[in-house]
């Protein structure tokens, strides 16, 4: 901090903006119009560091017009790093969707070991999500990437050797951990590096991450079909090594650690190297400087309001409306995934082709594969729209095709004849209508709503969440449809999306464009004490900024 104390660094950095902490404590800063304010250059202010890098902020804080700052390749660079992290999860649904029968026939394994094997790896990773805000306390998000890489590795590896069942579900506990692991920090870390208008498009890469995991998964079976069953699943594993290798590396020798962990720590000099290499041009805010003293005024006012309560209470038993509102959503979209049916859908789609008369193992693979394709496009095409369109309407598109899409299926599974070709395109529609909306928005959701004091916690319990319903989900779908049949089934999932579409069109609020330290004054507002019972609509979401102007706020 170039020898400055702490009292004299804040007093020398000037303010800006005028605004309210998530728990009305005013900060005194220049008002803001609703006209654009003339940009300071960054000579005006007094630097962070040392004068000798003086010439190097004035290059770093070139002033940028306030509505549309720039993403700089740093950014994308990490971004791509980090989502490497949710490829992992994606092979293994990928891979264990073709290969899950030809384990079944090499290890000799009943259904209900079939069920277990696939649906453990859920259990396992809510062990691994609960860990992470430790790990990530203790070590930060980039060397939590390294852990999950390795650990990956070691459950591929002695799933791969693996010649007895048990030996085989030891694999799999690893295996459910770095997946834990990597659900957890992906999109927390891509949150917290990403300029605000370009935030949604960018944490939706970890759905795409995942998606090429999945893609990679089902194209395996192609790769060594026509072997025997018992080399084939190995081969096919062994491929999911090669990601969480590259990982490693990147995560020891490219990424860069979160800013805002660093500030949380008190490296200032630290989070300030990295946020000029994110923010060449600021992030809609007159300088780096700038922006680095508000993240750390509103880390320092988060910790503060929940002073005297420590660990989980602060988020599980919070008397403040904001935190339970925000725990309410952010934990309920990723329940709501697993609901939809997604998870066992995939895991399970053999089956699902098997039943509608698709039964060549090589048709299926070539199938798997072209679905796989489909669905990666159409998270392609959320990351477009979703900073555009928002995220209510994205996730409301997404679930009626899935209602939609279901009801489809289901009508041919309750005819008096099968028509395959209708069920692959009901399947395309159902995976293009998830991943255009519910899928990229379970990671975003839950990373930009809860404050960076409590987000690691937070974000958790939300994959804590996510993982329990699908370890309920994926293990008992082979039940359900045989005691439903898959007519029902697929009706029962319409349902269940039905109601997601009801809970979510009533509680989900807008943070499209928004700053993650201004959500959460925006939760605040909405759940002030003339707010709490009112359904939250997105006229209520203006910015903080039209507030401060004299634009009314309409409940």
């Amino acid at each position: 901090d170039g020898g400055r104390s702490e009292a004299t660094w804040k007093k020398t950095i000037p303010t800006v903006g005028h605004a309210y902490n998530c728990w009305f404590r005013p900060r005194q800063r220049r008002a803001v119009s609703c006209t654009r304010p003339t940009m300071k250059s960054a000579t005006e202010h007094t630097p962070i560091l040392a004068a000798s890098k003086q010439e190097e902020d004035e290059k770093a804080n070139t002033e940028m017009p306030d509505d549309k700052p720039g993403v700089s390749r740093t950014v994308y660079l990490l971004t791509f790093c980090a989502a490497l992290g949710s490829c992992n999860l994606g092979f293994d649904i990928g891979v264990n969707t073709d290969a899950g029968k030809l384990v079944q026939e090499s290890m000799q394994l009943s259904d209900v070991q079939l069920e277990l094997f696939m649906g453990s790896i859920n259990l396992y990773a809510i062990v691994g999500a609960l860990l992470t805000s430790k790990v990530v306390g203790s070590i930060g998000l980039r060397l939590s990437f390294l852990a999950s890489s390795v650990l990956f590795v070691v459950g591929l590896a002695l799933q791969i050797f693996s010649s007895t069942f048990l030996l085989l579900m030891f694999g799999r506990v690893w295996v459910g951990i770095a997946v834990g692991f990597g659900m957890t920090v992906t999109p927390m870390y891509i949150t917290e590096i990403s300029p605000k208008r370009a935030r949604g498009a960018l944490v939706s890469w970890s759905e795409i991450g995942l998606n090429v995991g999945i893609l990679l998964g089902f194209s395996s079976g192609l790769l060594f079909f026509g072997l025997s069953p018992d080399m084939s699943w190995r081969l096919m594993f062994s491929l999911g090594c090669f990601l969480p290798i590259l990982l490693a590396i990147l995560a020891m020798t490219t990424m860069e650690e979160s800013p805002r962990w660093l500030i949380q720590k008190g490296r200032y000099t630290e989070a300030r190297v990295v946020l000029v290499k994110l923010y060449p041009k600021g992030d809609g805010v007159d300088s780096v400087d700038d922006l680095l003293r508000e993240i750390k005024e509103d880390i320092e006012e988060e910790v503060d309001a929940e002073r005297g309560q420590s660990g989980w209470a602060a988020i599980l038993c919070s008397d403040r409306p904001a935190i339970r509102r925000m725990m309410l959503v952010g934990v309920s979209i990723g329940i709501c995934v697993q609901l939809s049916g997604i998870d066992a859908i995939q895991y399970y789609l053999t089956f699902v082709l098997d039943a509608s008369g698709i039964t060549s193992r090589k048709k299926q693979a070539v199938f798997l594969t072209g679905l796989g394709v489909l669905k990666l496009s159409m998270i392609f095409v959320a990351s477009l729209l979703v900073d555009k369109l928002g995220r209510r309407p994205l996730l409301f598109l997404s679930l009626s095709g899935a209602i939609v899409s279901l009801l489809l299926i289901a009508s041919v599974f309750g005819g008096d004849d099968d028509n395959a070709r209708v069920v692959l395109f009901g399947l395309g529609m159902y995976l293009a209508s998830f991943s255009l909306g519910l899928g990229p928005l379970a990671w975003i959701v839950p990373n930009e709503l809860f404050p960076t004091a409590i987000r690691a916690k937070a974000v958790s319990l939300s994959v804590f969440a996510n993982r329990l319903s699908a370890a309920v989900v994926s293990s008992t779908m082979l039940t359900l449809a045989d005691f439903l049949g898959w007519c029902g089934y697929f009706v029962f999932l319409a349902v269940l999306c039905f109601l997601i579409l009801a809970f979510f069109y009533v509680y989900l609020p807008e943070t499209k464009g928004k700053r993650l330290e201004d959500i959460a004054h925006y939760m605040e507002e909405i759940t002030a004490s003339r707010h709490k019972d009112t359904p939250v609509s997105q006229s209520t979401f203006l910015s903080h900024r039209e507030s401060s102007a004299g634009i009314e706020i309409l409940a």
